[in-house]
Order: structure tokens, then sequence, then C-alpha cells
């Protein structure tokens, strides 16, 4: 295992690995890949992976700790708690500048995607505006290496945002994450715009320019609309003409006219046809100096252009604009290029796919019904009784043509530009001439045997069903089309064209004439038998897809089917579980048996879908059978292999998702079955035992049995207790199955706690797994939760726990979340305990610590260790707070034994008061050292938060001790864990008299006066700490209003300064908290002259600066923050808004000369409106902002 290699083991076995001259056997290599692709995914790459980044290190063994780093980040990045991952990004950045300034590009590369990957996991929730933070970092950073080159600080910037929406597409997130952070990232998009444009207008270097252009493809392969780079088009086509700029410029001009948005937006795209025309000049230039590279990437551009965007040709040349014209000869010229192919030329050839496309479906739809009727007909006529001389001598190349049209003609429905009636005449002028095609198709069946010709038959009945005809007029076909899966020529084509059919929307429209295609999806058997003999994988693949897509789809049918005589349906479950059982280890011998699992869960559905009780009892009598088989079926298919060498990293990852997708199937069976399920695990699980069976079939039986912990009721106690009695005899020979036991017991807590006679033998599995370094995860994970069920009864194990604990705390090599997790088992386990009995406890464990604090302040003059000693100061804050958290934590526990001790709130009290008062001289003499420093100042607030947080009216006994700490702090610190003390304490005592507790809230308003003192660039600096205040401020006005009432003048001064200043920012985040901020302080200003006042006279020129933002100096994306403000103060103080707006509008140039009288007008009628809801508002507030930006010519404009 892993955990067997120092970092210096490793090292030797990389460069062993890699080394030229190494003499080693293909099973020595074997053993040494294994090794390294567990080393890259262990615990140990965090620490490792920074050692052998030193340029001091081999070349191989840089590039290994870079892609462990890599992987680490794309894989196990939460193993890492959110001070780790700052640090990791902080350690990231400067790595990256080191590699860049000696122009070690590998290690650049992947380091580059390792920090991608980091940004995106880091978006949106704990990392806001990331994209505008890496630009300043890295153009505006004080890097000596950067100072001397700064265009390298930009180079890194443009692969960062190279590399970013490349990486989206891997990272390791829940389906949700990724929609927050795809989100982000298309917010984030402008600032990518302004960014480039800013390169280009201040950058002549080639290597600079040139990843513009990558970055651009990028972004819209990741799906950045063709709209929002319009305005690169002049500058694309021009850099053509720059011969070093050319290759890249054509690869991003690629992916402009491939793009999936040419049919969206046919007018964009229609501005791109000039810049092509011109490309003839290029073209031109190119062939007089025979350059034939450049002629043949030019001659592509032009064809690409053409191949993907006929429609748009199309409909240019139905107008009088001869663009389509011209374009045509301009691709005529490059099909009649002069030379012989492929000597002398080999652009010729690119272009006949441009006329494939531009094909005669088009013309054909656009002519239909009126100037063409009966027009199919006449097709099939053209080309196969043409008298031209090619069709004469191949005849089939004419029937070949008619079946492309077709094929096509059905798709290209879809994209016509038409109006919808025509398109109404359209489609009823194809449903009436499919009859001819059909016709068409049992002649080419009758009549050929070519398989270039009948392959086109298949494809050609999908996109006529596709298209919309109905299953019934295809009937006659479906024993050809079964038939035709004999012929391995035919085969797959027939596979996608029966596929189509399982998934029409007539399955349930005609379940008559589907019931007849289940006679032969049954005989597929046969074929499936064929192929497994000669072990043909794909074609079982393909067979099994088609017995399931069919299964899926018509579940229905087959369920309705098994309430008659018929055997049918039970013979398709056995075929069914056939393929789910399909021998061999998933995914190496086989990839059939995941296909299946939803064929069972739509079976499950449709049974406890039905209505009936009576039919529904009866469904489960015929499945129960099958049902019951499955779960066998599943035990033995989500075993662990005997050799998990035989996996790759890749093997691996499949068959865990794949163990998934069985819990997934399970689940099923429990929701089908009910405690059934159970009781069918448990008999085997019995059999298991008896029987002496593997480790790996136990480990997959208790895997499923802990699926059910959702399902089995709390009282369950006829199955369960027999399982669990059967654990000890467990055949506990491997590591997993100890691990998978461990998780079960967790998953069960809730159960156990209402069966206490069996937690004993689960709280020793637990304790012993604790002692061995790869369970610690696992049995902390279950410890923990068993005792959090159950701490009452948990406590007398406080003597056998404790010391493990401790054992296992004071190992260095431990995981941060394991480590928390430790802490919070003696948290609990103690929480029910005397406080004397604790307090003698949390000595033991908190004197060491104390102890290491005491070692780190003193060791103050070893300026090398400052990043350690400090790093290690917030892990033992942490390790207080972690405690803290845990032994506060109490919650309604009654095991109905009147006798045991009761959770006692005042010993709560007693023990984190007596922690306090000791903690707090180090507290002090931590702050002496530390007070401006951001981490460990807020591990401390987040240690007083908590402790006010779980002592609530009790911790006003630590009120002054309290206040002395905050007060200690640096005048920089205002970070959200501070504000979030303060908050939490304010609303907790703020209707106490007490000056003091006033006092924190005006500690905050005198820091934050401190800071901001009226400078807007001190705003935008520091967005995040703005919307964290804003956020704070807000709430207590909100909240507490009694609070503001005690505030000095001075107070409303800095409220008002921060509105003004703050309405200004870009940042979406921060505007938003601060626009919320504003709204709750103008609802307050009704309640305090003073402040009412204060707004009177600051109220024009507040309203000026929101009116400017509106029109144009803030983004438009931000609207909707700019408009609460406007609506509150309209609603709040409607003669004054209405008076300030007027005054502001009477300038024809304010906001902008755009807005005309009307938009005016109807800005200040809103304003006036009594009855206007906040959306329609806002939708108001935008048309203005959109008419001060000449978006729309007039207000009455609709899109």
């Amino acid at each position: 295992m892993t955990t067997n290699y120092s970092a210096d083991d490793i090292e030797r076995i990389i460069n062993d690995f890699y080394s030229p001259t190494s003499q080693l056997s293909i099973s020595e290599r074997q053993q040494m890949n294994t090794i390294l692709e567990n080393c890259q995914y262990s615990s140990l790459a965090w620490d490792f992976a920074w050692t052998f980044l030193n340029i001091n290190k081999s070349a191989s063994v840089q590039f290994f700790g870079a892609m462990a780093l890599s992987n680490k980040i794309s894989k196990n990045l939460s193993e890492l708690d959110d001070n780790q991952i700052q640090q990791l990004f902080q350690q990231l950045v400067q790595r990256l500048i080191f590699y860049n300034s000696i122009n070690s590009k590998q290690i650049i590369t992947k380091l580059t995607i390792a920090l991608c990957q980091l940004i995106l996991n880091m978006m949106p929730d704990k990392w806001n505006n990331g994209l505008t933070a890496i630009i300043t970092l890295f153009t505006q950073s004080q890097n000596e290496f950067l100072l001397q080159q700064p265009e390298k600080g930009h180079l890194i910037v443009l692969d960062i945002l190279t590399i970013l929406p490349e990486e989206f597409s891997r990272i390791n997130v829940t389906k949700s994450r990724r929609s927050s952070i795809r989100v982000e990232l298309e917010k984030e998009f402008s600032t990518v715009l302004d960014y480039l444009q800013f390169i280009i207008s201040t950058f002549n270097q080639v290597d600079i320019l040139s990843k513009i252009f990558s970055c651009l493809s990028k972004w819209l392969e990741f799906g950045i609309s063709i709209l929002k780079i319009e305005i690169f088009f002049q500058y694309l086509f021009t850099s053509l003409n720059n011969q070093y700029l050319f290759d890249d410029a054509c690869q991003c001009l690629t992916v402009i006219f491939t793009s999936p948005d040419a049919l969206k937006y046919p007018s964009t795209f229609s501005r791109l046809l000039p810049y092509v025309l011109q490309l003839e000049i290029l073209l031109d230039q190119y062939l007089t100096i025979e350059n034939k590279e450049k002629v043949e990437c030019i001659t592509k551009l032009i064809t690409e252009f053409g191949e993907n965007l006929t429609q748009l040709i199309v409909q240019i040349s139905m107008t009088q604009n001869s663009q389509s014209q011209n374009f045509c000869h301009l691709v005529m010229k490059c099909t009649n290029m002069k030379g012989q192919y492929p000597i002398e030329e080999t652009c010729s050839e690119l272009t006949f796919n441009f006329w494939h496309a531009l094909k005669l479906c088009q013309l054909i739809l656009n002519m239909m019904p009126d100037k063409w009727n009966n027009g199919l007909t006449a097709i099939i006529t053209l080309f196969t009784q043409s008298q031209n001389e090619f069709l004469l001598q191949q005849p089939e190349k004419g029937h070949l043509i008619v079946l492309d049209i077709l094929t096509i003609l059905p798709e290209e429905f879809s994209r016509i530009n038409v109006t919808k009636s025509r398109r109404s005449s359209i489609r009823v002028e194809l449903e009436k001439e499919f009859s001819t095609v059909l016709d068409y198709l049992q002649f080419i069946i009758s009549t050929f045997n070519q398989v270039d010709i009948l392959s086109k038959i298949f494809s050609c009945l999908s996109k006529w069903l596709e298209f919309g005809i109905s299953i019934l007029k295809i009937e006659i076909f479906f024993q050809y089309l079964f038939t035709s899966l004999n012929n391995e020529y035919l085969f797959d084509d027939v596979c996608q064209c029966l596929i189509v059919i399982f998934t029409s929307p007539d399955a349930l429209k005609y379940p008559t004439t589907f019931s007849r295609l289940l006679p032969y999806v049954l005989q597929l058997e046969t074929l499936l038998d064929q192929y497994l003999t000669i072990e043909n994988k794909e074609k079982v693949e393909c067979i099994t897809k088609l017995i399931t897509e069919f299964g899926e789809n018509l579940t229905q049918l087959i369920v309705q089917i098994s309430m008659t005589q018929n055997s049918q349906s039970q013979n398709f479950c056995h075929l069914v579980m056939k393929c789910t059982n399909m021998k061999g280890q998933y995914p190496i011998e086989e990839t059939c048996s995941e296909l299946t699992f939803n064929f069972w869960h739509a079976l499950k559905e449709e049974i406890t879908s039905t209505n009936e009780d009576k039919n529904q009892a009866i469904l489960l009598e015929i499945f129960r059978p099958y049902f019951e088989h499955l779960i066998e079926v599943l035990i033995s298919k989500g075993q662990i292999p005997e050799n998990e060498n035989v996996f790759t990293s890749e093997d691996k990852e499949l068959f865990r998702s794949y163990r998934l997708n069985i819990i997934d199937t399970m689940m099923c069976m429990y929701d089908v079955l009910g405690n059934r399920a159970i009781e069918v695990l448990g008999n085997y699980l019995l059999i298991s035992i008896d029987q002496n069976q593997s480790w790996q079939r136990q480990e997959s039986i208790i895997y499923l049995v802990g699926s059910g912990s959702e399902y089995i009721q709390s009282d369950e106690n006829q199955i369960l207790p027999s399982i669990f009695s059967l654990i000890p005899k467990l055949n506990f020979s491997n590591n997993l199955i100890i691990r998978t036991t461990l998780t079960v017991l967790g998953q069960y807590s809730n159960w156990l706690s209402n069966h206490q006679d069996i937690l004993q033998n689960c709280v020793h599995l637990c304790i012993n797994g604790l002692s061995n370094s790869e369970l610690i995860e696992s049995s902390s994970i279950a410890l923990k939760e068993l005792i959090k069920e159950n701490r009452i009864y948990m406590s007398k194990y406080l003597h056998d726990i404790f010391p493990v604990m401790k054992n296992v705390l004071e190992n260095v090599h431990i995981q941060s979340n394991d480590r928390i997790r430790c802490l919070t088992i003696i948290g609990y386990i103690l929480s029910v305990h005397p406080s004397k009995i604790v307090i003698e406890y949390l000595n033991i464990l908190l004197s060491p610590e104390v102890n290491k604090l005491l070692n780190y302040l003193s060791d103050i003059e070893n300026n090398q260790n400052a990043i350690i000693r400090k790093e290690n100061i917030c892990t033992t804050l942490n390790f207080i707070s972690v405690l803290i958290t845990a032994i506060g934590y109490y919650d309604d526990q009654n095991n109905g034994v009147e006798n045991e001790q009761q959770l006692n709130i005042s010993n709560t009290s007693e023990v984190l008061c007596c922690i306090l008062r000791d903690l707090d001289p180090i507290l002090h003499m931590i702050l002496e050292q530390y007070a401006n420093d951001i981490q460990v100042t807020e591990k401390i607030c987040e240690i007083l938060s908590r402790t006010v947080t779980i002592l609530k009216e009790s911790s006003s006994l630590m009120f002054n001790t309290f206040f002395q700490i905050l007060q200690n702090m640096g005048s920089n610190i205002l970070h959200v864990e501070f504000l979030n003390f303060v908050r939490n304490t304010l609303l907790l005592f703020s209707k106490d008299t007490n000056q003091s507790v006033f006092n924190l809230f005006l500690i905050v308003l005198h820091k934050f006066g401190h800071l901001f003192n009226g400078d807007i660039q001190w705003l935008k600096d520091h967005v995040d700490t703005v919307e964290d205040i804003a956020n704070f401020f807000g709430q207590i006005i909100k909240k507490l209003p009694n609070v503001i009432h005690h505030c000095p003048d001075e107070a409303y001064v800095l409220f008002i300064q921060f509105m003004k200043n703050g309405i200004q920012l870009h940042e979406q985040g921060a505007l938003k908290s601060i626009s919320t901020f504003i709204s709750n302080f103008i609802e307050y200003t009704k309640l305090n002259q003073r402040a009412a006042d204060l707004l009177q006279q600051n109220g024009f020129e507040f309203v000026q600066i929101l009116l400017k933002c509106i029109g144009g100096t803030s983004p438009h994306h931000l609207i909707d923050s700019l408009s609460l403000p406007l609506f509150t103060l309209s609603k709040s103080y409607l003669q004054w808004t209405t008076h300030w707006v007027q005054q502001c509008l009477n300038d024809p140039n304010f906001p902008t000369s755009s807005a005309k009288r009307q938009h005016r007008e109807a800005l200040l009628k809103i304003l006036t409106s009594e009855r206007t809801r906040y959306s329609n508002f806002k939708d108001h507030i935008n048309t203005f902002s959109l008419a001060c930006r000449e978006t729309i010519p007039t207000y009455e404009t609709k899109d």
C-alpha cells in the first residue's frame, strides 16, 4: 500500500521507472506503475507533491509531483479544509510563477491545469468573481520576476483563461454544483472579453496575441454564445494577414463556423459572409506565391463555412442579395483549382462536401407543396430513370442519391425558415408522400443486395420516425429489421433504427402494434448466445441495449401482458435477468449488466404506481421471484475481485460507479419488496457464514444491507437483530470488508439507538478499527454517528474510547478531517458526563495542545518557520473550536430509562466557561503577535462565536472576556467570523441595557469607518469583505433597529457614504448585498428622524449616482440589484424621489443622450405608480437602462 512508501522511496521508484537505461522487467514495470498510480491518489500526495516540485529534483520527479497535485485536486479536494485550500492556492500560484520564470513548459501546463481545477472547485461559493481576481493577481503582482517581465503574467492569465472552460468538463462535482459553476463562468465571461480586448489594444507580441484565438475557441466550445464574441470578427479575419497568427486564427474561425449557434442566430452569421468572401484576395495572394499549405487552410475555411451554413446560403439566395452566388463562385474556384490532384493541388476535394450539403433537400422543401406537388415521386424518377451517362453505367448510384435525399428531407424539415402555416402545409405534404417512400424502400429491399444501399434504408426509416411518422406505417418492416441483424454488415445500422422504434412516443399509443414486436425481441436471445459464444463483446453490448431499451420504454406494456395468460412478459424478464447476470468481471470482461438496471427501476416504478391494490398485489406476486433473484445477482455482480490489480485506475473508477448503481437498484428492491428485501439479504449472509464463503461475497451482502437504512423502520425487530448478530462472525480478513461493515454501522446508527443490546459488538469493532491507519476514517465516521444517536448509553465507553482517541490524535500523519471527527467523538461522549469529569479529561487532552501553543509563541526568533508556526497555531485553535462545538452539542434523547443521566446544560456552561477562562491569557498572547493576521483571528472568533451559540444567555458570564479579546484585534480585522460573533451576540443581548453589548456594534462601526474612510477604491479592492459588512449591517438594521437607534450621527453619515460609494461597485455578489443594506436602511429612516434628515440632505446626490449606474456606468447584468434601492426609495419617500429623479432627467444628456423623452416619462410614471410590483418595476428600469445604452431604438420596442 502507498502508506508503506516515504517520499524518498517514491522518488527512487520514479527515477528507476523513467530512467532510459533501466533494465526493469515487464512485471517490475507493471508493479512500479501500480505503485505510482496509487501514490498519486494517496493522502501522502498532498505532502510529497511539493517536495518533488523542486528544481534540484529530476525532470521526471518534478513532473510526477505536478501530475499528482493535479490529480489530487481533481479527485480528492474534499480532504482539505478551507484554510488548507487557501494555502494550496497560494502555493500553486508561487510554483506556477517560478516554473514560468525557468520556462519549464510541461510542468507549467500541469500546474495550470491544477490551478484551473482548484478555481473551478472554489466557484462560486468560496470564490466569487474568481477570474477578475486571477487577472489582477498575475498582472498586478509584486513578484520580482513578473515586475521585470510583465508580459509573462499575461501569458499565465491567458493560459488559465484558455484551460478553465476545457477543464470544466472534467471536474468531479454534482449536477447542481456543475450547474452553478457553469452559471458563474458564463457570468464572468464579460471579464474575459474585456481582458482580451485589452491585450489586443496593448500588446503586439505574437506569443501573447496567438493565445487569444485558442482562448476564444475554448469558450465557444464550452457553450458561450457567438453573439458575445461578434466584436472580434473583424480582428480574426484581419489576423489572417499576419503569417505568425495565421494558423491560430484559422483554428478559431473553424470553431466559429462549426458552432451550433449557426442556425440559432442567422443574422449574426450572415455578417460573417462578407469577411469570408474577402478571403478570395488572400487565396489569390497565396496561389501567386505557390504557398500550398496556406491555400489549403483558406480553402478549408471557405468550405467549412459553406458546409455548416448551407441553410443560410440558401436563404440569402432567395433574396435580392448576390452574396450567396458570390460564395458559390468562390467555392467553385477552389473546386476548379489548377493542377493535378494530389501532386500539384489538394484543395478541390475539400469542396465536395459543400456541394453535397447544398443538396436539393432545402430547395424541395421550399417548393412544397405549391410549386412542386408529388415532389418525392418526381425525385425518385429523376435519378433512377435518368439518361445521364454516369447513372446509366452505374444505376445503383442514382438509388444512393435518392436514399440520401429521402433520409435528409425529414431532418432538414426542422431547419427550414418558413412561416407556421407554410411549415404545416409542408408537413402535410411530406406525410402524404411517405407512402411513396415506403414503396420505394420495399423496391430497394427486393431488388438490391449491396450493403451500401441496404444500410441506408435503416437510417432513412429512423429519420422519418423522428420526423413523426406513425409506427403503424412501418410495421411491414418489423421482420426485415430483425432478420437483418444476422447480417454483420447491416447490424449497427439496424440496431440504431430499432432503438428509434423502441423509444418512439407511439409506444403507449399503439400497444397492440408494439406487442407484436415482443416475440422478435425474445428471439434476440439466440443472437445473444451466439455472440457470447464467440466472445464478441461489442455485439453482445448492442443486443443488450436493444433488449433493455425495449424494456425501459415499454414497461407498461410488459406489465399489462403479465396480467394475461401470456407468458411473454415473464420470458422477457428472464432475458433481461440473463443480461444482468452476464458472466465476467465488470468492466473488464463484461459491460452489459449495468445497462439493465434502468429496466428494473422502471418495472418497480410501474408496479408500485398501479392504483388498484388488488392489481398491485397480483403484479407483486408475478414479479416477486424476479426481484428476489435480482438481489442474488446484485450480490454476485457487486463483489470486489479477488485480485484488484486486474483493474487500471480507470477500471477502478468505473467499478466504483457500478457499485453505486447496484446500490440504487437495491434501493428499488427495498421500495418494492419492503422488509422482504432485507430478509433475503439476511438469508444469503447466514448461508455465506455457514459455508465459510469468501470475504468478497460477505462484503457485497453487507454493502447492500447498508442501502436499506433509509427504508427500515427504527422499531424493526424481526430481521435486523439476526443480521447484526452475525457481524462478529464475518470473515474480517481484509480491510475492505471491515470498512464496509463500519460504514453500515454508521448508516444504521438510528436503528441501533433503539437496540442497545446489539450496540456493544458494534462499538468494539469501531474502537478496534481506530488502531488501523487505513480504517481510521470509516471507524471514526461510524463511531461518531453511533455516539451522536446514543450518547447517554455510549457514555459508559468513555474509558475505552478516550485512550484510543488520544493515541490517534497524537499520530502526526492523521488527516485533518479524521482529526476533527475524533475530537467530535470525544466531545460528544464527554457532553453527557458531569462537569468535573469533563474538565478532568479535557485537561489531559488540552494540556499538550496549550503547551504546543506556548512553544509556538515563544519561537518568534526563527523567521524561517514563521509560516509553519502560524499554521500550527491555527490547527491548535481549530482543535479547541471543534471540541467546544462537540461538548456543547445536545439533542433530545430519551431511551426510556428514567434513571438515566439527562443532559445538563448548566454543566456545559461550567465546562466552557472554565475552558475560556484558562484560554483567555493564551489568546491575548496570540493576539500580541497576530492581532492583524486574518487566519489566526478568524480561528479565535470562531471559538468565541461557537461558545456564544452554545451557551446563549449563559455566555453573559464571559462577556467582558469576549469584549477584551475583540478589542485587542487589529484595526484591519473585520472578516466574516468577527462579524458573525458580533451579530450572534447582539441578537442574544440586544435588549440588555448594558452599554458594553452596544459597544460591540460600535467596534464594527469604528473599524469599518477606519478601513473605508470614504475611499471607493478600498471597496473595490476588498469586495468580499464589503459583501460581508453589507450583509452584517443589513441584518442588524432589519432585525435590531433598537441598536441603530443608539448610534451617534457619525454612524448614519458612514452609512450614507457607504451607500453612495458601494452602489457603484461592479461585483455582483457585493452589489446585491449593498443593495439590500441600502433598502433596509431607507426603510429604517422612517423610524428615525435624524437618519431621515440625513437621507434627505444626500438623497439627490445618491439618486444621481444611482441613475448614472443604471444608465451605463455599471454593467447591464447588475440592473436587478440597482433597481431595489430606487424601488424602496420611491415607496418610502415618493415625493422626494420623484423630485430628485425629475431634477436629474431635466438634463437631456443625463444619464446619456440616448434616453429620449418617452423613456424619461416612462421612468417617472413607474416611480409614481402606487400599485407597481417589484418585478414589474425591474422590467421598466431594465428597459430604461437599455435605452440609455442605445440597445433599443425606442421605449416601445420589444424583442
